[in-house]
């Protein structure tokens, strides 16, 4: 992936993260504004969602770094394929993509 490409994809998450940000905290100041919610009734709901983030966090870098892996190996596969087509005979112009 093209270093530039990849900056700009993570400058956009991180706008839409900040943005969802801002969304939660003003939704939370709400509630406890009006006085639907409190501090230690939101705890335990806050705490259980850390320890999802964190189990979702986890799945979530495997997958990344496991798809990097397989796409290497895809590109180091597609360029060995070209090298012993170009030697071999065999044409492999159609499986580009």
């Amino acid at each position: 992936m093209d270093v530039h490409v990849a900056r700009e994809l993570l400058n956009e998450l991180g706008s839409s993260l900040e943005n969802l940000e801002t969304q939660q905290s003003a939704l939370l100041q709400l509630l406890k504004d009006k006085g639907i919610v409190s501090d230690n009734e939101l705890a335990p709901y806050f705490e259980s969602g850390g320890r999802c983030q964190q189990r979702q966090m986890a799945g979530c870098t495997f997958e990344v770094g496991t798809h990097l892996f397989c796409r290497g190996a895809e590109r180091a596969a597609s360029c060995e394929a070209r090298r012993t087509s170009r030697s071999g005979g065999a044409d492999t112009s159609s499986e580009r993509g």
